[in-house]
């Protein structure tokens, strides 16, 4: 299931089994969908970006709140290896003398 089809799911919760024919979500409630699945379709996109682009794109998506503890998240969860990390730091913009690394080298 893709983001977009639970997004869609979600959305038709209030009415499935309703048996009034006219039966309608309400605009608040599918705004509320859209906020709460905002996150998860950011994380989604960010997931299937390529290795190479995978520090410029994060830095967008998330421009207003980019950490980058949640940025060392996203490379393990992409499978990135430890040892390789170090790069996609420096593609991020941390020093090499952060505290930061000392995580990727645990």
């Amino acid at each position: 299931v893709d983001a977009t089809s639970l997004k869609g799911i979600l959305t038709k919760l209030p009415v499935i089994g309703n048996q009034e024919p006219d039966a309608k979500v309400t605009e608040r409630f599918i705004k509320r969908i859209d906020k709460e699945m905002a996150p998860t379709e950011k994380l989604l996109k960010i997931l299937m970006t390529p290795k190479e682009m995978l520090a410029e794109t994060y830095k967008h998506m998330f421009h207003q709140s980019p950490s980058v503890h949640q940025f060392i998240k996203i490379l393990n969860l992409k499978g990135i290896s430890r040892p390789e990390q170090s790069a996609f730091l420096d593609q991020y913009g941390v020093k090499p003398n952060d505290p930061i690394r000392q995580i990727i080298n645990q």
